[in-house]
């Protein structure tokens, strides 16, 4: 019973300090956290330039098959992979649907450039 009694007033006691020091904690607890994120962030970055210095030559590599490699776009040209985000913003991407929608099918053997002045298949 007595065992109870003091658990119970530790307990207490320890409510207390916490709500008297709330702003203290949680300043100390804050910093802490802080610190901790730092040093991931950190130890991140080292792994990082440790994992590129070690396979520099594989992911060198890795670049330029992926550039190489070429895509047939939905309007009917071919681009670069890493290319084909800032090809369907262009012009020429937009005239060439524009083409394909009144065509409504692909020429065989037609030319993959645009005539500027008729505005059809060179």
């Amino acid at each position: 019973m007595e065992q109870k009694k003091t658990n119970q007033t530790v307990l207490n006691k320890k409510k207390e300090y916490y709500l008297e020091n709330k702003s203290k904690i949680l300043e100390k607890q804050k910093k802490y956290i802080e610190s901790l994120n730092e040093e991931q962030k950190n130890h991140k970055k080292e792994v990082r330039q440790e994992y590129y210095a070690f396979n520099l030559e594989k992911i060198s590599e890795r670049r330029k098959e992926r550039y190489n490699e070429m895509i047939t776009c939905n309007c009917g040209l071919e681009v670069h992979k890493p290319n084909l985000e800032r090809h369907k913003q262009t012009q020429k991407h937009f005239k060439e649907l524009k083409y394909l929608k009144q065509s409504q099918t692909l020429i065989p053997g037609r030319s993959q450039t645009l005539c500027m002045a008729s505005g059809g298949p060179a």
